[in-house]
């Protein structure tokens, strides 16, 4: 069943002269879209397919109207509970709109507020070269960036994986539906919630120092296949815990806030094959070499560095024509690759009349 159908259901049931308000009918809605979870599958991605709450998983409900927070009491009022203490983090200015409670499955409850606020964004900078820098993200660093500094991945499950083990291995001992299994369950779901908070933190860490550099006002960064990267069974593990797909996301949403240039180049753009000196294309780099020598012009590379060098002079060819938007760059694609794995924007490009090698090699030069 369909989120609309619930909603005419749901109209059809009441009575039109005391729920056909507008204010009626948003609730209805909101209603439904908790009630029901997308399912995207390979055949449809049509339809929303019900999906029950469980108790034991993140539970939350929303509060569409009759919300109050006071910052005097520290307080929050919500239809049928009326000043429920809370831990306020930080004060806002605005018009409270909607509250949503929710719960983690470790059992805290947490309220968020959407408030509407005048806030003006910032204006964005201007092209050039000395105030942009390429990102290269990896598994060894987490984030290498074209002007030198380099952001450690902490690798936080990995270190906490033998007390996730250990802690698993008692909750599936534990006898079904007993107290002392959901004692063992919230055990586990605390941990995974640490690990999750550490890995948010960190991000949120890095993303707010590249955002918040005055010399930092355009940002270059490969656009990801993170989904695909996680079907490799060696990597996945790995991949998951970096939290690339986060990292961007985070890292957009910011750029539009402070007025940063966020540009994203094609994902097939060899920037690691690249020399950065010469513009030679190594096509027999593997993922395990982390360092390579050019065999043109002899320079000894960094692998990740020069990754984040070529991202930054791929990306400066061309920038997003408004605040915040990304714009896709045209970079070279290697060419020797098979029919079927070239993509639809690759063919495109090709008929279009995309840059080639050795064009984009002479201008890294």
């Amino acid at each position: 069943m369909a989120v609309v159908d619930i909603c005419l259901s749901l109209l059809t049931i009441c009575n039109g002269e005391s729920f056909g308000s507008l204010r009626t009918i948003m609730c209805m809605w909101s209603l439904a879209v908790s009630m029901t979870s997308i399912s995207k599958s390979d055949k449809s991605d049509m339809f929303c397919m019900i999906c029950f709450k469980s108790r034991r998983n993140r539970q939350s409900f929303l509060c569409p109207q009759h919300c109050r927070v006071d910052f005097a009491t520290d307080t929050i009022t919500i239809p049928k509970a009326p000043n429920i203490p809370a831990l306020l983090h930080r004060r806002f200015k605005g018009t409270v709109k909607t509250v949503t409670i929710s719960m983690t499955p470790s059992g805290k409850y947490f309220a968020s507020v959407l408030v509407d606020t005048n806030l003006q964004e910032l204006s964005s900078g201007e092209k050039g070269i000395n105030t942009a820098i390429g990102i290269n993200l990896g598994i060894k660093s987490l984030a290498v960036c074209s002007d030198g500094r380099t952001f450690d991945n902490p690798k936080h499950l990995n270190r906490k994986l033998e007390r996730l083990a250990v802690l698993q291995k008692r909750l599936s001992r534990k006898q079904k539906d007993s107290s002392n299994r959901n004692k063992a369950r919230i055990k586990v779901a605390r941990l995974q919630e640490h690990i999750a908070n550490c890995r948010k933190d960190n991000l949120h860490k890095i993303t707010y120092m590249l955002t918040h550099d005055s010399q930092v006002r355009t940002i270059c960064m490969e656009d990801l296949n993170v989904k695909g990267m996680q079907r490799n069974h060696h990597l996945a593990q790995a991949v998951s815990d970096a939290s690339f797909g986060m990292f961007l996301t985070l890292l957009e949403y910011k750029c539009k806030w402070y007025g940063v240039n966020l540009i994203k180049i094609d994902r097939f753009a060899p920037s690691s094959k690249t020399c950065g000196k010469c513009g030679y294309i190594y096509k027999g780099l593997k993922l395990s070499e982390r360092s390579w020598t050019c065999p043109d012009c002899g320079t000894i590379h960094d692998r990740d560095f020069n990754a984040a060098c070529n991202i930054k002079e791929f990306g400066l060819k061309a920038l997003p024509t408004e605040r915040g938007k990304v714009k896709p760059v045209d970079c070279p694609l290697v060419d020797d690759r098979p029919r079927v794995l070239k993509s639809n924007g690759r063919k495109k490009q090709e008929k279009r009349g995309g840059i080639s090698i050795s064009e984009a090699a002479k201008s890294l030069v």
